[in-house]
């Protein structure tokens, strides 16, 4: 049953440690539906989200492990790149994930620049 309120969330995640991977694995499995081992989609509202990151977090080590957040798009049509990092629909923490929004954070993306790229990454 999906309200208003409700989104999908693609939640990934890679854990280091044996068992920490065990504990955030049980959680998440529980939280929505596997798509890969530590790939899963969760239909959650917004307390919802919240409370997930709170126990995943407990559950992982920031310093080691990498855990994901995307919020998927209601209407999907074509072919989705996503919003940018640094949006409102994506949660990242964790190591690596934490460095890489950091230097996003830092270097926002231009989209002018990325619309003229070509198939090599070259103006």
């Amino acid at each position: 049953m999906t309200g208003n309120n409700r989104s999908l969330w693609l939640v990934a995640y890679d854990v280091r440690a044996p068992r920490r991977l065990r504990r955030v694995h049980k959680y998440v499995s529980h939280l929505g539906h596997a798509l890969q081992y530590s790939l899963f989609v969760a239909d959650l509202n917004p307390a919802e989200v919240v409370r997930a990151k709170a126990e995943i977090s407990d559950r992982a080590d920031p310093g080691q492990d990498d855990v994901r957040f995307y919020c998927l798009p209601r209407d999907v049509r074509g072919s989705w790149a996503g919003p940018l990092p640094r949006s409102a629909d994506i949660a990242v923490f964790g190591s690596p994930a934490a460095g890489l929004a950091r230097k996003l954070a830092q270097y926002p993306l231009d989209s002018t620049r990325h619309a003229r790229l070509g198939k090599r990454g070259k103006p």
